[in-house]
């Protein structure tokens, strides 16, 4: 069987934050892009990473279907410099266009290949990423940005566009 609606729109999200990319022409190399799993951690990863992370639409039933069309997704982006170091830009200052470019690719197609009616970067920013994890807390400096989808889909059925 095919993947729902949801799913495909998800897919396409990460397939669009793969091409931005300094060979597609943007100033940001979106590097490793994966889903936000339940268990991840960022302990040992170098370069920039790309984390998607889908919303839940409803406090009590977190990935229960409901009937609003609006999918929101985090998208967080970890270049893997430290601002730390002597002479080190500020992570504001090495990702001044990485919204931009984000927001640039995934507005190339609003309809999520034909299964939303529109979709819009929210808001962005730059903020710590925290995660309790195996050896302790990690706290990894991102920019991130909030896009929301109006996805198609029926009500009855979440494999067929409405």
């Amino acid at each position: 069987m095919a993947d729902c609606i949801d799913a495909l729109i998800t897919a396409n999200i990460k397939t669009t934050c793969e091409s931005v990319t300094i060979g597609h022409g943007y100033n940001t190399n979106c590097g490793i892009v994966a889903e936000k799993r339940s268990e991840f951690y960022l302990d040992g990863v170098s370069g920039p990473y790309t984390l998607i992370e889908r919303l839940p639409r409803d406090v009590e039933n977190d990935y229960g279907y409901s009937e609003d069309s609006n999918l929101k997704f985090l998208i967080y982006y970890f270049n893997g410099k430290d601002d730390t170091k002597s002479g080190a830009n500020p992570i504001q200052y090495e990702d001044r266009n990485v919204i931009a470019d984000f927001q640039k690719s995934l507005m190339a197609d609003r309809s999520r290949g034909g299964r939303a009616q529109n979709s819009h970067v929210i808001t962005g920013g730059h903020d710590m990423f925290y995660q309790e994890g195996l050896n302790g807390n990690i706290y990894k400096w991102c920019t991130w940005l909030l896009l929301q989808v109006e996805r198609m889909v029926d009500a009855d059925n979440p494999y067929q566009i409405a």
